[in-house]
This record gives structure tokens, sequence and C-alpha cells, in this order.
């Protein structure tokens, strides 16, 4: 039996990188859960601490629940798309979470397959699950490999394969700002600005 999921995505925020011991209202890269409709579940939803804690560049890779996630956020997501997975991808997909759910460190720069990351994990139980959101392959990550891939743009390829979202409730960033975020994250992480 098909399996319909939610991809819900939160956006970049302000600055995006918000300094440690400085909070959340600085801004916030955005954050990506993968959920069941059907359960208010979360299948994917890694943060680096609990609900409440403060956020880190590394830590420990942990599920946040659905509602946990919602209040974590502050706010629902920004756009939600609807995504069936086809029974003959359902192990698949259940695969691709249990790896990612196992993934020992969430890192804000993850190197597979040790580190993975919100909009990472779910990049890689959509394509695991046949849903092809990136068929130029531009944010496949091998083992050693970083390949930045942030919550905007892992909307902006859902909305490439799927451009009538379930829900929206603001537009997303340009192609242009969300590569030039990529870039921002890709030089801090590279001069140790949050490691």
């Amino acid at each position: 039996m098909a399996r319909t999921l939610q991809v819900n995505i939160w956006g970049w925020r302000g600055i995006g990188i918000s300094p440690p011991g400085l909070g959340p209202d600085w801004g916030s890269v955005g954050h990506a859960m993968l959920s069941d409709p059907a359960t208010n579940s979360a299948l994917l939803s890694q943060f680096p601490h609990r609900r409440g804690e403060v956020s880190v560049a590394h830590g420990p890779n942990r599920l946040m629940e659905y509602q946990d996630t919602i209040d974590e956020e502050g706010r629902p997501a920004d756009v939600t798309y609807e995504i069936t997975i086809r029974d003959m991808r359902i192990t698949d997909l259940n695969r691709a979470v249990a790896n990612e759910i196992a993934c020992p460190f969430w890192d804000w720069d993850p190197m597979p397959p040790m580190q993975t990351h919100c909009a990472r994990a779910v990049y890689e139980a959509l394509v695991a699950s046949g849903i092809d959101i990136d068929p130029r392959n531009r944010f496949i990550s091998k083992p050693g490999d970083r390949r930045q891939l942030l919550p905007n743009m892992l909307w902006y390829l859902l909305s490439e394969y799927c451009p009538h979202p379930f829900q929206q409730k603001v537009p997303n960033l340009d192609l242009k700002t969300i590569e030039d975020n990529q870039l921002v994250v890709t030089l801090v992480r590279s001069q140790r600005l949050w490691a």
C-alpha cells in the first residue's frame, strides 16, 4: 500500500547562523522534517540537542517528535509538501529513515556516513524512496564528502519536483540567495567560526 508523507520546511531567518549564546532571534538556517500526517509523528526531524536546549554546530544526532519540533521552531512550517511513496519503495524508505536516525552525530555541514542533519536526512530518505527531487544529482553525498544542503535548497528541489505544495505560508528565497547562503555556511565552517 502506498504511503503519503509530508515534508515540512522552516526557511532561513535573519542572519541564518546564530552565534552560540545569542539565541534564535539572530536567525536560523531553517529546519526540515519528514512526518506522517496520519499520526502527526516525525519520521525524521534531526537536531543536535533536546527541545529547549541551546543549539550547537555539532552534537549527538537526535530525533525530535512532531509537536516538539514545531515548539522548538516557534512557528508552523513555512511550507509543507505531500509526497506519496509507492508500495515497492516503502522498504527503501524505512531503511533510509533507520540509517539517518542511527547516524551517531548531527553536524551543520555533515560528512556521511557518521554525520547528518535535518535537510540531509530528509533528502536521503526521499531519494532512497525513488523520489527524484535531484535529477542532476547535485546533492548526492558520498562517505567522507561534505555537500551542504540547507532546508531552503531542499524546498527549492521539492518545488521543482512538486510545484504545488500542500500548504505554503511564505515564499521561498530565490535560488541565488539560497546558493549564497550555502556558501556562507561553508565559509563559516572552513574558517571554524562556529565549529
